[in-house]
């Protein structure tokens, strides 16, 4: 569901509020509007909930809905004043918002769901009202000013200080309850205390809440794919070979080693530029440094250079084999080849005439251009060579074999003075990867070490987890102790885990928020459930289908027939399900006692197909007895 039923307070009832910017209301009115008198059948004196001695009544109830109605209207309006009038035409796809004003519209149009979520928040306005005063909170101007802030959707109050606009916005809102919704200017004030106590009451239940510390366990791991190698690596563990050891020889995660400084082969300009230098300037064997990168100081040694065959060319595309012998027979009679590149390719990066260095086994134009340029000498003319491209004719300057990728190692330290000190130590016969693995600053030397946090983050993070931070399978180790030997692990398709156990300790909740978030609700739940808290269904049938929103703003007409749309699809969907919940209602008389008729919509203070709640052991008074309802009917607020 687009809206779906939260737990906590409802103090946005319109989730779409949340989706776009702030924006500074513009609202207009029409002094003319009546709101429609209740029907015949409608108590408005009807009393639909109590919290303690504060009876709720069904005409507040039909008011909030009302009111909630005009809200969603004054953010439509508001909207059209910043993305235009586009906005309403709901059939079409290039339209940003318009598969979520027609979820609006359904809201509005489904009278169980905006009943739900007002009802609930009307009993909670007075749980939080009657909290508040049992705790002595007098809620300020300030705070006060920041639910209207709130609740008319302007920019944030900065030091209690009221964005612009804000008196003229609350008085034009609070004419619009009033004209639309029935709320007096005094209601509208008392509902928008209600917002400011509910959010100081809620900033002291969360201050209240003492989180406990969690308890966190760092391991390091050795995976393995075989369930017999995990095996034989357990009894080498319980033998007393070193941990390191038989991760070298069985690890999967090659990470968890290091490479020893090792960087493999690269490409020159693929490293940053005086690391590149240094490294393509050095022979095999060479120990270069210390060179200064952002990263820090390093110590290089080139392992390896892989050469190849390379000639410096310049070179013009033309269209036709024609074109290219005459450019052939213009450059042997010494016309310019950057002229004629510039006057006749075809091909803009050629067209320069720019000297291009190309290599053997990589030419772009393919194998018939690269056997014809290193065949030839320098100072050569080739071509025409017709390609995919075109024909070619082609100046080489010079062939040679030349460093295309060299293999290195690093060990990088953060000062010119460590540098200095491992330079000399190298000299002196250490081992590079040893010494990579103990000093580097580059975590790829020394690896992961197995961290079983790093591994399983990527590297984003190291140490200490909770319970079922990683896989559940591995919350066993909370169970083990300091030096234990956990597993094998089988986790399928990741293999297997053998986890030593290397540090217990505790850290704050990492969902404290959240944790706080339910403290409250639980609160709520439990205030709901209490005894000096009464609701009922019975507004389940009076939930007003008014204002309209062109009745509200006369731009948002196109929006009348979609939500009358959306209202007659609610009725019936309601009518097919009451069909088979009163068909399960119906009984055979028994003796002189016969079941009574089925009510029609409206006859009774229970609607059709609703129970009430409590159940008859309440008072005599209030709710109704639960008979008032037929019997053998589901609540409907169950519904989707």
């Amino acid at each position: 569901m687009f809206f779906h039923r939260i737990q906590t307070r409802l103090r946005t009832p319109i989730v779409l509020l949340l989706l776009f910017s702030m924006m500074l209301p513009v609202f207009a009115q029409d002094d003319s509007y009546t709101i429609p008198d209740p029907p015949e059948d409608i108590d408005l004196d009807l009393v639909i909930a109590e919290v303690g001695d504060t009876e709720i009544t069904l005409g507040e109830f039909r008011q909030r809905v009302r009111l909630e109605r005009l809200r969603t209207y004054v953010f439509l309006n508001d909207l059209i004043s910043t993305q235009g009038d586009a906005i309403l035409d709901l059939n079409n796809p290039q339209n940003p918002v318009g598969g979520n004003v027609q979820a609006l519209l359904g809201f509005l149009g489904d009278d169980a769901v905006l009943g739900e979520q007002t009802y609930e928040p009307l009993v909670l306005d007075y749980i939080y009202h009657q909290e508040a005063a049992a705790r002595g909170i007098e809620v300020t101007e300030c705070q006060i000013n920041q639910a209207w802030t709130n609740r008319l959707n302007l920019p944030p109050m900065g030091d209690c200080e009221v964005p612009e606009g804000f008196e003229d916005a609350r008085t034009a809102y609070i004419d619009l309850a009033e004209t639309y919704a029935g709320v007096s200017a005094e209601e509208m004030e008392q509902i928008v205390r209600y917002d400011a106590e509910f959010s100081a009451v809620r900033e002291e239940l969360v201050s209240e809440v003492e989180l406990e510390e969690e308890p966190v366990v760092r391991t390091r791991h050795i995976r393995i794919q075989d369930e017999a190698d995990a095996n034989t690596a357990i009894e080498r563990l319980a033998d007393g070979e070193a941990f390191e050891t038989v991760l070298a020889d069985y690890t999967l995660d090659v990470s968890a080693l290091g490479n020893g400084g090792d960087l493999g082969e690269f490409e020159e300009g693929m490293m940053v530029q005086p690391f590149s230098d240094a490294a393509f300037g050095a022979e095999v064997g060479e120990l270069v440094g210390p060179v200064e990168t952002q990263f820090g100081f390093h110590i290089i040694e080139v392992t390896d250079q892989i050469t190849a065959e390379v000639a410096d060319v310049r070179q013009i595309i033309l269209g036709t084999e024609e074109e290219a012998e005459a450019a052939v027979r213009l450059l042997n009679d010494g016309r310019d080849m950057q002229e004629l590149a510039a006057t006749y390719s075809i091909d803009r990066v050629s067209a320069s005439g720019d000297l291009v260095t190309v290599q053997a086994g990589q030419t772009a134009a393919g194998i018939i251009l690269e056997e014809a340029v290193f065949s030839a000498e320098p100072g050569d003319i080739v071509g025409p060579v017709q390609t995919e491209r075109g024909f070619y004719v082609v100046a080489v300057e010079d062939v040679y074999e030349d460093v295309i990728r060299i293999a290195a190692r690093h060990i990088l330290v953060e000062t010119e003075e460590e540098a200095q000190t491992v330079l000399e130590r190298l000299e002196a016969g250490e081992d590079f990867a040893a010494l990579a693995t103990e000093l580097s600053i580059d975590p790829s030397a020394a690896g992961l070490g197995a961290d079983t946090m790093t591994l399983a983050t990527g590297g984003q993070a190291e140490g200490f987890y909770g319970l079922s931070e990683l896989l559940p399978d591995f919350d066993v180790v909370f169970d083990a102790e300091v030096g234990d030997i956990v597993g094998p692990i089988d986790t399928g398709e990741l293999g297997y885990f053998i986890f030593e156990v290397q540090e217990f300790s505790t850290r704050a909740p990492q969902n404290a928020e959240i944790q706080r978030n339910q403290v409250v609700v639980e609160w709520q739940e439990e205030q709901l459930a209490s005894d000096s808290v009464v609701r009922t269904n019975l507004w389940l049938s009076a939930v007003p289908f008014d204002p309209m929103p062109s009745d509200v703003f006369e731009i948002l007409a196109p929006l009348d027939e979609p939500l009358m749309a959306a209202h007659e699809t609610y009725l019936e969907q309601r009518e097919a399900n009451l069909i088979p919940n009163v068909l399960r209602g119906l009984q055979l008389p028994s003796g002189d006692a016969a079941q009574p008729p089925l009510p029609p919509s409206g006859a009774s203070d229970a609607p059709p197909g609703v129970e009430v709640n409590p159940p008859a052991d309440s008072s005599d008074d209030f709710p109704p007895d639960a008979d008032d309802a037929p019997p053998g009917v589901e609540d409907p607020s169950d519904e989707g």
